[in-house]
């Protein structure tokens, strides 16, 4: 019994966190049951039998109460994923100014790799195994260019905007001959 008592606790608790942290999503699934109660009674209860009433407002409650966890693990998930493709595209891009010949030829070679992976071997689990070379690249990337900025003679730093004549004068570069 006391499982029950701390299952309930804990999935109440689990609603709580959902209305925290979606409010609107939380207030749309609500709206979403009242819309389902409504229906129901409108449809499968024309008489107003009050034994149905309390029947469809039952289901509904009960529909309610599953719909709102799950739709927070979906937001959770997604707000999971969205944010470590901003990290890895954000990474990415940085790698990409740094060589950027060396990120695509990388990018190929996965590419490639990818896709003799699945020729060669049957194809089982295709996302895994995209999201498994995703996973490479990114290594590869991560281990590459340093080495290649390490062994890259260093380049020169961009003007700026006020940058000086060469010959030592104090005349700006006008914008039109940068």
């Amino acid at each position: 019994m006391t499982a029950v008592i701390t299952f309930l606790k804990d999935w109440i608790k689990l609603i709580g966190e959902v209305f925290g942290k979606y409010p609107l999503a939380g207030a749309l699934v609500t709206a979403a049951a009242v819309a389902v109660f409504y229906l129901l009674q409108k449809h499968h209860n024309p008489t107003g039998d009050s034994q149905k009433s309390v029947v469809n407002a039952f289901l509904t409650l009960l529909g309610w109460l599953i719909a709102v966890p799950i739709l927070g693990v979906i937001l959770n998930t997604v707000t999971f994923v969205g944010g470590t493709a901003f990290t890895a595209t954000q990474f990415f891009y940085t790698k990409y100014d740094q060589q950027p010949i060396a990120v695509l030829i990388l990018l190929a070679l996965s590419l490639i790799g990818y896709v003799i992976w699945e020729w060669w071997f049957k194809p089982r689990q295709p996302v895994l195994r995209a999201a498994i070379a995703a996973g490479l690249f990114l290594v590869l990337v991560a281990l590459v260019v340093p080495v290649i900025n390490f062994f890259a003679p260093s380049q020169v730093p961009p003007r700026s905007e006020n940058a000086v004549a060469p010959t030592g004068t104090s005349t700006p570069i006008p914008a039109s001959r940068r």
